[in-house]
């Protein structure tokens, strides 16, 4: 691959988007999916460059990396060109868990490259997955014991879930893989919130633990529903009605509230039309009030702050239901705020709480 074509390309799908980026300004800039951490630092430095034009302050700027692709001098240059936040794909320590979730990293790659990271950045997250068949709760002790000696400001622990049409699935239906039980799956749950607060981390998210100021500005965007773009290919985009006028002169929005954008899926086709100056939206949905309300209600209640109850939400929610589960204690109501969240302790129950909201 032609890496500077690449950067050329994201540079152009960016330009399409200056309108938008003029208006509203950028307050975090997230470059992950994939493997970023392979294309060379001047490419990454370019689109750094072109989005800091546009930049609020303070101005998250992230990368995601592959702990295989870490090097001290890598780091170095990426800090340089502006970026302040990196996000690792740990997964594991253990290598026989490693070998099962079909990383191509090492325990002993995920080690080096905690060392490394802790010793250039002050604003770092560790991904680490959970829930595989076999685990104890001792083990994922000594797990997240040995992640917390890097002292991360920032970590993301994900239970492993298997979907359709994965390998994992596959050998699931093939007899080759069981999952953990509940009840395992609760205690592994507890182990980690109970550690984790003790080192300093608090969950602020479902799955996600922080040091007070640390929280991601990236995801809170997409768990607050505030606008954001996707680039490349089945990058996804949530923005305003009005906003998108700036892109489409002819829209005029109606009933619609926001608009999902999503890019073509595959690369060869979206580098192509970005070539050619061709329209490489895959999906426009417009999305009206209701729909709106689901993805609020799906997305704000994974937050420990909750979900702010404004016209949308009034409009849809049914206050017999509300009330009825704030009785059972499964829900909390700030009149003064006007948030709904859940309790702390009630997140693993968090779909059936959804679930109740909008029958």
């Amino acid at each position: 691959m032609d890496f500077r074509e690449w950067g050329d390309a994201y540079i152009k799908r960016l330009s399409f988007y200056k309108p938008l980026l003029q208006k509203n300004g950028v307050s975090t800039l997230f470059i992950g999916g994939g493997t970023p951490s392979l294309v060379p630092v001047s490419e990454i430095d370019c689109i750094v460059r072109f989005v800091s034009d546009f930049q609020k302050v303070p101005f998250e700027v992230t990368i995601e990396m592959n702990p295989r692709d870490i090097t001290r001098q890598k780091l170095i240059e990426l800090k340089n060109c502006g970026i302040n936040r990196v996000s690792v794909g740990i997964q594991s320590v253990q290598p026989e868990r490693l070998k099962f979730l079909g990383r191509d990293h090492s325990a002993e790659d995920a080690i080096r490259s905690m060392e490394e990271v802790s010793s250039i950045f002050s604003n770092y997250s560790f991904d680490l997955i959970s829930g595989t068949y076999g685990q104890t709760t001792e083990g994922w002790r000594w797990e997240l014991d040995t992640v917390m000696k890097y002292k991360p400001s920032h970590l993301s622990v994900y239970h492993l879930t298997i979907e359709p049409k994965t390998k994992f699935n596959s050998l699931k239906n093939r007899g080759l893989l069981r999952e953990i039980d509940d009840e395992m799956a609760l205690q592994l749950y507890e182990v980690t919130n109970e550690l984790l607060e003790s080192y300093g981390l608090r969950r602020y998210e479902i799955s996600n633990y922080a040091r007070k100021g640390y929280e991601s500005v990236h995801n809170l965007s997409y768990w607050k529903y505030e606008e954001y773009i996707g680039i490349g290919p089945g990058a996804h985009g949530r923005i305003r009605a009005q906003s998108y006028q700036l892109l489409a002169d002819s829209f005029e929005p109606f009933s619609c509230h926001s608009v999902a954008l999503v890019d073509d899926y595959y690369y060869e086709q979206w580098f192509s039309k970005v070539k050619q100056n061709a329209d490489c939206i895959n999906t426009v949905e417009f999305l009206d009030e209701k729909a709106v309300f689901m993805e609020k209600l799906l997305t704000g209640l994974r937050l420990e702050s909750g979900v702010k109850i404004d016209d949308i939400m009034m409009q849809n929610l049914k206050f017999s239901t509300v009330q009825s589960l704030c009785n059972d204690n499964m829900l909390w109501y700030d009149k003064e705020t006007c948030f709904m969240g859940v309790p702390l302790d009630k997140f693993r129950l968090l779909n059936h709480i959804i679930s109740s909201l909008i029958q």
